[in-house]
């Protein structure tokens, strides 16, 4: 569940840059097309170094508000 939900709402994403890339394209301005990759990139570089610092107090987080049981977190 948790999973999930960091997953999709890192969608935003995805599909902001979507559309940021095709203007560019349509409008043939490279140097704008790699900008916006490369701020794409910063951000989900970021965001997942953020993660991957964070897992471990949002899983106490997530375990605390899901009320998982001591067997489930033993398996998690």
């Amino acid at each position: 569940v948790v999973f999930s939900f960091i997953y999709w709402g890192f969608g935003f994403l995805r599909m902001g840059t979507t559309g940021f890339v095709a203007q560019d394209l349509g409008a043939r301005d490279l140097d704008e097309l790699r900008a916006t990759l490369a701020r794409a990139l910063i951000i989900a570089l970021t965001l997942g170094v953020a993660v991957l610092l964070l897992r471990a107090p949002a899983g106490e987080i997530a375990f605390w508000a899901l009320e998982g049981s001591a067997t489930v977190e033993a398996y998690a």
